[in-house]
């Protein structure tokens, strides 16, 4: 990258700098330029609540959350072309520092927060909209506050040190369109046919959402015989996840997908005999094999955090050197070297300090053992600051060297302190899990924030943008985020929920009705057995979408109704599917022993999949990646291997390197478009779902197709035809 940069940066834009050499960011700090208006900060609050309701849906559903930050660049671009306007770069600086926040808070809110619902805390402590919201918040203040003071270092001093490769791409694309919005199209295309696709299957169901072998005769003998099958989801925006994810990524994940389905399911079955026979895979899966890919998850990260401890230890240094370093009030700063001042930050920092603790004291424990109510309170902040404080940097540096933040690892890590420290503290059971996950959220979405909000700060200092005004524009980002996070998340519980309604117990339970000829509304076999299944699923948290058609079959007088409701219900039952947010469940099983020491815990299973995570890395096979394939469902993981393959093709389509890199280009704005336009898809029809139960809107748009078998096989086609299409457009590129 030495060469002159036709798009308007420095040719030393990525080099490291010569003695006595200096940047000049491509606008100069003396000249005038619009940053915070009012088209950037509306425009970027948008696409904050937008891409945040996307990012929580998409990444509670497969795992991971996508970057919106090179999205958002291209529709604030595009936005400008549109309003036949000259683009204003520093405006669009803002806009996706503002609207990437949405990625950066969802990130440190699904990996915790489901996690209350998952071990039921919202049955007897409880979990409302302020405290998702407050954990939201407080969490991205902080990771904002703690790396402003080291801002110089990563951004300026380390010039050309650290590669930034998420920054680097997002700058091109506003470099790039400042001469014009023609990425813009190709997105705003893919998302509007990625939406449309996805809704076909989410609300109109015009064709099912997977396609499994059970559909075959063959198929479905060998899925009751030997629990084996092959499931593939069909969503366009988990074929683009997998597209950007890439070929060596999808492999990994699905490998460990189909050692789970191909290898521990039907050992399990094998082995365990009777106890298994009349368990569906799915059933072996959620009941055994799970624990295995959480206990490879939770070892990865801890593996992840041990390889990082050099770079903790320089970067707890760098931030104490960031923090208390002296500045000289008579010098002159530079527009593109302004910060929020250190007087301001320690105001900020001192009023999330006393919003936390108030939080903590008064929300969260309530009247838990009054005595000790304000030493545990302050111990729990002082776990949020000092760890918040130590692993910042560390996320700051990893998304500079290699533009994956660790996160998940620092939060297993955190939640395992925390949680020692607290039950040392007298703090444990219920409320313990509680306080636990709340400090974890804190923390993971601080840790989140500071190694995205570096990314920001690195493409304003290329660009020329004002850093104060980047830092306060991305408070406005994360205070609507939040708002949107702590919604959906409850909207997603209430219409898919994070915990599976079948078990062993409520499945009995409805084989049972199934098998029962219900001649009579008031048949009493039923009613008790459908009076049993409310209590079974009272105690549980099951979404609202399945316990509301419950309790109103229940109340049903009418025989020809109650006979129609009640086949709606059971078929409503058996392919209800929980969120699986792999990350929160893992989460959720290392807090829970810590805390409650009767819990049934299948420690053997845990340990099964540790050794595994460090076979994995002795290996050289990346454990993290390959113990969520263990963890994700085999119909999620399909699809990603199917994009990373369509990916691979495209890449290998050409000999010329440079046609080979503007065709992976275009397929990545095509399957960001599936991700944006899928997901967002994703949130109306959830918005639908959870409608539905006051008006029969969903009701009067499904169709019935997708419950045949019809619906499964054209599933099959329109996922071969939407796969032809992402290959087929990406390769439109004129050399």
């Amino acid at each position: 990258m030495d060469s002159p940069n036709s798009h308007g940066l420095h040719e030393n834009a990525y080099r490291k700098l010569n003695k006595g050499e200096t940047y000049h960011p491509m606008v100069a700090a003396s000249t005038p330029t619009k940053e915070f208006t009012m088209r950037s900060v509306v425009f970027g609050l948008l696409m904050a609540v937008i891409f945040s309701a996307a990012a929580a849906f998409l990444g509670m559903k497969v795992g991971q959350v996508f970057e919106a930050a090179i999205p958002i660049a291209i529709l604030a671009v595009g936005f400008s072309g549109l309003c036949k306007r000259k683009s204003f770069i520093t405006e669009n600086v803002i806009i996706q520092s503002i609207g990437g926040a949405s990625g950066l808070v969802v990130a440190g809110a699904i990996f915790t927060i489901p996690g209350i619902f998952i071990l039921q805390l919202d049955k007897d402590v409880g979990i409302s909209f302020i405290k998702i919201f407050v954990v939201s918040l407080t969490g991205g203040i902080l990771g904002i506050l703690f790396l402003i003071p080291f801002r110089k270092y990563f951004v300026s001093e380390m010039h050309g040190e650290f590669p930034f490769p998420e920054a680097t791409a997002t700058t091109e694309v506003l470099v790039a369109g400042d001469k014009g919005g023609d990425d813009a199209k190709i997105l705003v295309k893919a998302m509007i046919i990625g939406g449309v696709y996805d809704f076909l299957i989410l609300t109109i169901n015009f064709f099912k959402e997977e396609f499994s072998t059970t559909v075959i005769p063959w198929g479905q003998r060998l899925a009751e015989n030997t629990k084996i099958l092959f499931k593939i989801d069909v969503l366009a925006s988990i074929l683009g996840l997998g597209y950007i994810v890439g070929a060596r990524y999808g492999a990994i994940m699905c490998a460990g997908s189909l050692l789970s389905w191909w290898v521990f399911i039907p050992m399990v079955n094998y082995f365990s005999g009777a106890v298994t026979a009349s368990m569906s895979p799915e059933m072996i899966f959620s009941t055994y094999v799970r624990h295995i890919g959480i206990g490879c998850i939770a070892t990865a990260g801890i593996i992840g955090v041990i390889k990082s401890s050099k770079v903790i230890y320089q970067a707890v240094g760098t931030s104490a050197k960031g923090l208390f370093k002296r500045h000289n009030a008579s010098h002159t700063v530079e527009r593109t070297n302004l910060d929020i001042k250190m007087s301001t930050i320690a105001i900020g920092l001192a009023l999330v300090a006393g919003a936390l603790y108030l939080f903590f004291r008064y929300n969260v424990l309530g009247t838990y053992q009054a005595s000790t109510l304000t030493r545990i309170s302050i111990i729990a902040l002082l776990v949020v600051f000092i760890i918040s404080f130590m692993f910042t940097s560390v996320a700051a540096r990893a998304i500079a060297i290699v533009g994956t933040n660790p996160v998940s690892g620092m939060t297993l890590m955190t939640l395992i302190i925390s949680s020692l420290i607290l039950a040392g503290s007298g703090l444990s059971g219920r409320y313990g899990m509680l306080a636990g996950l709340l400090i974890g959220g804190v923390v993971c979405t601080a840790l989140s924030m500071a190694g995205g909000f570096i990314t920001d700060l690195k493409i304003g200092y290329w660009i020329g943008s004002t850093p104060k005004k980047q830092e306060v524009s991305k408070f406005l980002g994360i205070l609507v985020s939040a708002a949107a996070v702590g919604f959906v998340v409850l909207l997603l519980n209430n219409t898919y929920g994070f915990t599976p309604v079948q078990n062993t117990e409520t499945t009995t339970i409805i084989k049972e009705i199934k098998e029962m000829n219900v001649t009579s509304v008031n048949q009493k076999g039923t009613l008790v057995k459908l009076g049993e299944l409310s209590d079974k699923l009272s105690k549980m948290s099951a979404p609202a979408a399945i316990t509301s058609k419950l309790d109103k079959l229940i109340k049903t007088t009418d025989e020809n109704e109650f006979k129609v409701g009640l086949n709606k219900f059971v078929a409503a039952f058996e392919v209800s599917q929980p969120l699986p947010a792999p990350q929160a469940n893992a989460m959720s099983a290392v807090i829970k022993p810590l805390m409650e020491k009767k819990a049934n815990t299948p420690w053997m299973l845990y340990a099964v999949g540790a050794l595994l995570a460090l076979i994995l890395e002795l290996i050289g096979v990346p454990p993290l990646a390959f113990a969520l394939g263990i963890y994700i469902p085999l119909s999620l993981n399909t699809p990603m291997l199917l994009g990373g393959f369509i990916s691979l093709l495209v890449q290998k389509s050409t000999k010329d390197k440079s046609l080979s890199t503007k065709r992976q280009n275009r397929g990545i704005l095509i399957a960001s478009g599936f991700i944006a336009g899928g997901a967002i898809m994703g949130v109306v029809s959830t918005l639908i779902k959870a409608a539905n139960q006051y008006m029969p809107i969903e009701d009067a748009m499904r169709l019935s197709l997708g419950d045949k078998p019809a619906g499964e096989w054209l599933a099959l086609i329109m996922l071969v035809a939407i796969s032809v299409y992402l290959y087929v457009d990406a390769k439109r590129v004129k050399n």
